[in-house]
């Protein structure tokens, strides 16, 4: 397997500012081989909404009024993308109810590769979904029906899932050269109840949240750091390596993921960390817990999400509790 290709990030990738407030963004060109390399004054800026934020040739944004507007890193024909607001929309405070249901005996987090809320549950009676997407060219179109096995991938990396956002309009997944193939809008689509029965099941018997996201726009591997330890430590891509498969404690020398620090730099890092996991709260809390994942035989092993983590890889629980997926499959049927 060879490295991944080259990517643009720009930093910082969201900026609140003010009216008439400047910024300074930078873009870096990360390699394979985990050299990033500040290319700023090499780039060139543009402003996908000028009228709301402007941009210098050396990156210097500036607000100029109520809205959001996407920020056009160019390098050697490759873009990347970062946002600047006037104010980020506020979280929506839900406060506890007082209804009860019983004694909770197991909590079961299932995680989908690669869906999202709309593709799954955009039609379910009474949620919060979508059944239509806007273009690019401002056009609605109604979402299309996801076949059962999709005849090729769509792009879902750092790069990708900024620009296709947009800032909130979520209007330029159409842009995205892996969406169509064939003017098939694959990564415009999504299915219905009689295609996914037992998670629409799921849904009608237990709860349902449908304003519920990712807090990372990335690829696979951030996502599933952040699933299991709250914060994506960092990384801001998939991990490169001259072997395939390296994403975790066990990779071979020279494996590097994409990361951005406090400071917004992008560097490169080693796939294992220390830190909190959900394992961990479970052990000290004396809360019983089993991941039913993919192990080290299995083809799916770079989800493996407690692979990266040394408190776990090294511990008596990586044998014990982080276990086949196969075992999920025995245990339903007890």
């Amino acid at each position: 397997m060879k490295y991944l290709p080259a990517s643009l990030a720009v930093s910082p990738p969201q900026v609140v500012l003010s009216k008439g407030q400047k910024m300074q963004l930078r873009a870096y060109k990360y390699l394979s081989t985990g050299t990033a390399k500040d290319v700023t004054n090499s780039s060139t800026w543009t402003s996908v909404e000028p009228t709301i934020a402007t941009v210098t040739r050396t990156g210097v944004v500036t607000m100029k009024a109520t809205g959001s507007a996407l920020i056009v890193a160019t390098y050697n024909g490759q873009p990347g993308y970062g946002t600047v607001w006037n104010k980020f929309t506020p979280f929506i405070s839900v406060p506890p109810g007082n209804a009860s249901f019983g004694k909770i005996e197991h909590v079961v987090f299932i995680v989908k590769e690669n869906r999202s809320f709309d593709q799954y549950f955009g039609t379910y009676p009474g949620a919060n979904g979508a059944t239509t997407a806007t273009l690019s060219t401002g056009q609605v179109i109604p979402l299309g029906h996801t076949p059962d096995k999709g005849q090729h991938d769509i792009a879902h990396d750092w790069t990708s899932s900024h620009g296709n956002v947009d800032g909130g309009r979520m209007d330029r997944f159409d842009l995205e050269n892996m969406c169509s193939v064939g003017g098939d809008n694959l990564c415009l689509s999504q299915m219905q109840q009689s295609d996914i029965p037992n998670y629409w099941s799921y849904a009608q018997h237990y709860a349902l949240s449908d304003a519920t996201f990712s807090s990372i726009e990335s690829g696979s591997y951030p996502a599933h750091l952040l699933l299991v330890s709250g914060t994506n430590q960092t990384t801001i891509d998939n991990p490169r390596s001259a072997l395939s498969g390296q994403w975790g404690c066990d990779a071979v020398a020279g494996t590097n993921v994409p990361a951005m620090d406090t400071n917004y730099v992008v560097s490169a890092v080693f796939p294992c960390f220390s830190a909190t996991t959900l394992g961990d709260l479970a052990d000290s809390a004396g809360v019983s817990w089993k991941a039913y994942t993919s192990l080290s035989s299995d083809s799916g092993y770079i989800y493996n999400p407690y692979r990266s983590f040394s408190n776990i890889f090294n511990s008596i629980d990586w044998t014990t509790k982080v276990v086949s997926e196969s075992n999920w499959r025995e245990t339903c049927r007890l």
